[in-house]
């Protein structure tokens, strides 16, 4: 008889076991209510911006016994500061969520303007060249002397950050990415005299200064000089089901050799833009029902 008591309970707690891998196997396949799955929180973006262009040109047989030559350097610092009071971001994947991923994601967007701008921005353009495009040794030497310029001043920025949207192609078809852009800057004083004793606009848009970037850094949602995709690592954000702020380093750095030397021609680019992105939780957003994942 006490044989058949423990026999009895060992197949009885095996069965129990069985039940309960069911029913937790079962349970795996839902989603449960209560999951959270993203988070609206407050994103203050703060960014140092160095960009630097030179440019040596050398034109051979512009005098009978020397030859032309113009340089051209400028070095642009902008500094950033903006705060997204809305932004939503995920906090899950579809590692987490299964099927229900395909309901529940939601991507990083800025969902309202933001506030801020440039501060403690400067410019410095230095160089020399002709001070006139006519004339030649014979005819006193003009086009083969050097003339030193100059011009130092600040950068403000006018208007706001905005919130906006980026579309592309790429190996997946179309897509889009939100976006956070900074607003124009202005520079102060807004021209300076070049070699030949004329007024040049100093750039205010480094995009044209910095345009082996655009170029040679290719597209993967990698920071300008005045933006930034909300592609964030989900890994990061994921953290905001704990944590109460998470904070982003997103660095775009390099250098780009724009050289002609068959035509006489020194140029390089060199650029390094770090952005740091405090996202601070606010609430965080769950699922009300069961999803099967």
């Amino acid at each position: 008889m006490p044989q058949r008591i423990v026999v009895g309970l060992t197949v009885g707690a095996c069965m129990l076991a069985a039940t309960g891998t069911a029913q937790a196997k079962q349970k795996s396949r839902f989603l449960p209510k209560h999951t959270p799955y993203a988070a609206e929180v407050r994103a203050t973006l703060l960014a140092t911006i160095d960009a630097k262009s030179h440019l040596d040109q050398v034109n051979q047989g512009v005098c009978e016994t020397q030859s032309s030559e113009s340089l051209l350097d400028e070095v642009f610092d902008v500094k950033w500061h903006a705060l997204y009071r809305n932004v939503t971001v995920p906090v899950a994947d579809g590692r987490d969520l299964g099927r229900a991923a395909s309901r529940l994601h939601v991507p990083s967007e800025p969902t309202s303007p933001g506030t801020g701008g440039a501060y403690d921005s400067s410019y410095d353009i230095s160089g020399f060249g002709p001070p006139t495009n006519e004339g030649d040794q014979a005819a006193g030497g003009s086009d083969c002397t050097k003339h030193a310029f100059s011009g130092k001043g600040d950068y403000t920025s006018t208007g706001k950050p905005l919130n906006g949207r980026f579309d592309f192609n790429d190996d997946f078809g179309p897509r889009h990415l939100f976006t956070f852009e900074m607003p124009t800057i202005t520079p102060k004083p807004a021209t300076y005299i070049g070699a030949e004793g004329g007024k040049l606009d100093v750039p205010d848009d480094l995009t044209s200064i910095t345009e082996g970037v655009n170029q040679h850094s290719g597209f993967a949602a990698k920071p300008g000089w005045n933006i930034v995709y909300a592609d964030f690592d989900i890994d990061q954000l994921r953290k905001l089901r704990t944590q109460s702020k998470v904070t982003l380093h997103l660095v775009n750095k390099g250098t780009h050799d724009c050289s002609d030397h068959p035509n006489g021609t020194t140029c390089d680019t060199r650029w390094n833009y770090n952005w740091t992105i405090v996202l601070q939780r606010k609430f965080l957003y769950y699922t009300k029902k069961a999803y099967r994942r």
